[in-house]
């Protein structure tokens, strides 16, 4: 009975060079892979819809410190989270997630009711919502998207 598999010594392995056949069935494949990354990288970079790594604030165009950012893209990301799941999920399922669906709406109301305004003019958050904010953290694993 002869060995299926050869073995070779590690000298062997690294001393390895591709043969013309090898090069010529890898090499487009490699090729187009990266053809492909580069067409996913300007899809990402120039098409709003595929800006996944992109927060809206909700400001106008310019610069913020982060201090304002921070807050204001973590409540949008609330406000687009329970617009889209208020129909779609049974927020009614239990008492965990009736708590949770309390707290994201909870954080959306006032960020649409006047925390993005105070923040705006202000420069800070009050405590209130910070807190909002927080109860929001704390029920971070219902927050997901159906």
């Amino acid at each position: 009975m002869t060995d299926k598999y050869k073995t070779c010594t590690l000298e062997e392995l690294f001393a390895w060079k591709p043969t013309l056949w090898w090069r010529f069935t890898h090499f487009p494949s490699r090729l187009w892979s990266g053809f492909t990354g580069f067409i996913w990288a300007l899809r990402h970079r120039f098409q709003p819809r595929h800006r996944y790594n992109m927060l809206r604030t909700g400001f106008p165009p310019g610069y913020y410190d982060p201090h304002m950012r921070i807050p204001a893209a973590m409540f949008e990301l609330v406000c687009d989270f329970v617009d889209y799941t208020e129909s779609v999920v049974n927020w009614n399922y239990d008492e965990e997630h009736r708590a949770a669906w309390k707290a994201y709406t909870a954080a959306a109301k006032s960020w649409r009711h006047g925390a993005r305004d105070q923040l705006w003019h202000e420069g800070r958050v009050s405590q209130i919502d910070i807190d909002r904010l927080k109860a929001v953290l704390d029920n971070l694993d219902k927050l997901w998207y159906p």
